[in-house]
Formats: C-alpha cells, sequence, structure tokens
C-alpha cells in the first residue's frame, strides 16, 4: 500500500518527518518518515492490518527500501558485514522539474553503474551510489558523458563526486564524511560535472595555507596581473609539463612555448620545465 492509497481510505492522514505524535493520533514508519492516523478513524482490526501493510519490508516497490547503507552512513546501524572495498559516488541534483520521477531516474542511475551494492536519496537532491571493487573501470569523461544523456532525458542538471575505494571498516563513515566536505565546497566554483579526489585534492587542501602565506600571496598577484601565464600554466600542468603536448593543445609551435617559458622563468624564478615549481604556479592560479 503506497501513501496515496492510503489517503483515499484516510483523508486525514499526513507524512511527517517526526515521530512523535498526540494522544489521538496511531504512528506508523513509512521509509524516511512517518504516517499519522487520528485513532478514532482506524479500528483495532484495520491497526493491525496496517501495520503489516506498511512494514518496510512489505511495500510497495514502488518505493525504494531503507537500506543498511544509508542507515550506517547516517549514524543509525552498524557498517554492513561482508563487503569489499567500496566506494561511495554522490550525485547531486541542482536542477529538476516538477514531473521528474525519482524511481525511474534511481533505476536510470542504477543502469549507468551497474554492477552496484546500493542506490538511494540520502536527501532530496542528493543521491549516493554504493559500488565495489569488483565494478568496472570507467573514465570521469565516460561518466560525464552518460550523466549528461541522463540529463537530457530527465531534464535535470547533475554534478557527481566519484569517490576513492575503501575497506568497509568504522572509519569508512568518516572517511565519506570528508569526501562529502569535498564536494560540497569543490562542486560550487569547479567548472566541472564529474569530480574525484585528484581534481580537487590540491586546490582542497592547500588552499588555506597559500591564503595565509605572504609570498605566496604576492606570487599570486604578480601572475594574475599577467593573463596569459594562467593559459601557459594550465596548459603545462594539464600536459604533465610535457612542453610538446602542451605547445600542441595550445596550437603554437614549440619553439615558441620554450620562449615563453623562459620569459616566465626571468620574471618569476619560477621554471615551469621543473615539475616542482609547476605545482607550486598551479597551486596559485586554482
Amino acid at each position: 500500500m503506497t501513501f496515496e492509497e492510503l489517503k483515499t481510505i484516510y483523508p486525514d492522514a499526513y507524512l511527517s518527518d517526526e515521530k512523535e505524535g498526540f494522544d489521538d493520533s496511531l504512528v506508523f514508519p513509512y521509509y524516511n518518515k512517518w504516517i499519522h492516523l487520528k485513532k478514532e478513524d482506524v479500528s483495532e482490526k484495520e491497526r493491525h492490518l496496517l501495520s503489516f501493510l506498511l512494514d518496510h519490508r512489505a511495500l510497495s516497490s514502488n518505493t525504494p527500501v531503507r537500506s543498511q547503507w544509508q542507515a550506517f552512513l547516517t549514524g543509525e546501524e552498524e557498517i554492513p558485514q561482508g563487503q569489499n572495498m567500496v566506494r561511495v559516488i554522490q550525485i547531486e541534483l541542482r536542477k529538476k522539474d516538477e514531473e521528474f520521477d525519482k524511481k525511474l531516474w534511481l533505476e536510470s542511475i542504477a543502469n549507468l553503474f551497474d554492477p552496484i551494492v546500493d542506490i538511494f536519496f540520502l536527501s532530496d537532491e542528493l543521491c549516493l551510489v554504493i559500488q565495489d571493487e569488483k565494478s568496472r573501470y570507467l573514465q570521469s569523461e565516460e561518466i560525464e558523458g552518460m550523466l549528461q544523456t541522463v540529463d537530457d532525458d530527465f531534464s535535470t542538471k547533475t554534478t557527481c563526486y566519484i569517490g576513492q575505494y575503501w575497506i568497509p571498516q568504522e572509519q569508512f563513515r568518516n572517511l565519506y564524511e570528508e569526501e562529502r566536505r569535498i564536494f560540497t565546497r569543490e562542486q560550487k566554483r569547479s567548472g566541472q560535472s564529474v569530480l574525484t579526489f585528484s581534481d580537487v585534492a590540491l586546490r582542497y587542501y592547500t588552499e588555506d595555507a597559500v591564503n595565509n602565506s605572504s609570498i605566496m600571496q604576492q606570487l599570486k598577484n604578480y601572475i594574475s596581473s599577467q593573463s596569459e601565464w594562467k593559459e601557459l600554466i594550465m596548459f603545462l600542468w594539464e600536459s604533465r609539463g610535457n612542453v610538446s603536448m602542451a605547445a600542441k593543445s595550445m596550437f603554437i609551435h614549440r619553439n615558441t612555448l620554450q620562449y615563453r617559458i623562459d620569459r616566465f622563468y626571468d620574471s618569476t624564478g619560477l621554471s615551469l620545465r621543473d615539475m616542482n615549481d609547476l605545482i607550486i604556479c598551479y597551486m596559485l592560479i586554482v
């Protein structure tokens, strides 16, 4: 029995986030919420029947059952046992229309990441996918393309954070919560729709140190004053310091890029051919 069906029998029934009711109310669990009914509207026989129909294991498949992983990540249960290394994929729904079909969308996301251990909504906007180490490896570009297809089909806009694989143990929840903080902060300022730890770790963990350093702030201001320097650093970073690859991406001759790198060194004392210096410069522009 769904809540909509219940409402046709008991028009005064309502859903609430709170379990507590009044003396004249009956309260039944309904996944992540509670159904409230007036006692005077329900006979003793109906009360026993409703208790069975609304039990979380007997509910209609129209709504996903609250899982052990969901209960664990919200601090309600112990960690699920017998799992391989798993990761949490966070998908934030930043836009959806009034016709959004949550059940069909969940099925589409589950098929996208199949095989999965679990999938559920932690809030109206946040979906979590639990995936174990046996799942097939997908590049960020592949995931981005597949999510874009889902967005087109459902008129949604999503961002995604692909977590690291961890051994399921007590500290797993702390690791997930840190990944959640990373995603919450970085998705607001990143133009990427799919983020990984390696994409954002350097900026996330060094930002405070950079902001609190007079030396780094002086270098940052100096580099920012030359608009072409940011492009130069970014292309070299993305090519892992390979000058030939960077020149090809910038559509310029290798010698032209070499000349720009030399000018940058003369002005800053930092060599973009040196990976240590390149890392410092990248930290200043992200």
